[in-house]
């Protein structure tokens, strides 16, 4: 009976908890005021387009990623 009081009350700290501000909160780091050479507006995405983003991220030790996630 402790315990479900116990994990009721943290759960509700979560729930009405709010964000903590680290190191001054967020920065924009680059930002573009229009787009790239090449690139043009023609018209918006409809909205079934499903549209593909990919992101890549710096890999310091690819072989031990593989490993991890093979395990």
């Amino acid at each position: 009976m402790v315990a479900a009081g116990l994990i009721l009350a943290s759960l509700a700290a979560i729930a009405l908890g709010k964000p903590v501000k680290l190191n001054g909160g967020m920065r924009v780091l680059g930002r573009r005021d229009s787009p790239p050479a090449g690139y043009s507006w023609t018209n918006a995405a409809a909205n079934e387009t499903m549209l593909s983003l990919k992101f890549a991220l710096a890999q310091s030790d690819p072989s031990g990623l593989e490993d991890a996630l093979y395990d």
